[in-house]
């Protein structure tokens, strides 16, 4: 069993990292931390969760993001038309590897986000006397 500090080891050393930018447009900027290969041999997946519950995913193209390079890049979800209150919004990226390599299996996890998006639905007095 891998020590627990091996995650926020893989995290820290991932190669890619992604900033909130516009999240209400959900713009976020995509750096490539690899010194010499593109993102290319990757694959990213985007997931909008409400409350850790999965309420939209797709893919995002991340091609022609060189060594060093990076890129704003708005990801095409909606924002839900309807909250829980209280509740809370993430948007999560995760990068894949598209292709079996010398060293993991095609689908293994080099790097994720986790990006809080910004919606609110206040708890109202008539919400909290109907959950009592």
């Amino acid at each position: 069993v891998p020590h627990p500090v091996m995650n926020e080891c893989k995290y820290l050393f991932q190669p890619v990292t992604v900033t909130p930018l516009k999240m209400r447009q959900s713009l976020v900027r995509i750096e490539n931390r690899r010194y010499f290969s593109s993102l290319d041999d990757l694959k990213c997946f985007w997931q909008v969760r409400e409350n850790g519950k999965i309420l939209l995913e797709g893919g995002l193209k991340i091609k022609g993001i060189g060594p060093g390079e990076t890129t704003d890049i708005s990801v095409p979800f909606k924002y839900p038309s309807e909250m829980s209150p209280g509740a809370s919004y993430h948007l999560d990226l995760v990068f894949r590897t598209a292709e079996k390599t010398s060293w993991c299996p095609a689908g293994y996890e080099v790097a994720r986000e986790q990006l809080e998006l910004p919606l609110v639905c206040p708890i109202t007095f008539d919400t909290v006397a109907t959950e009592i």
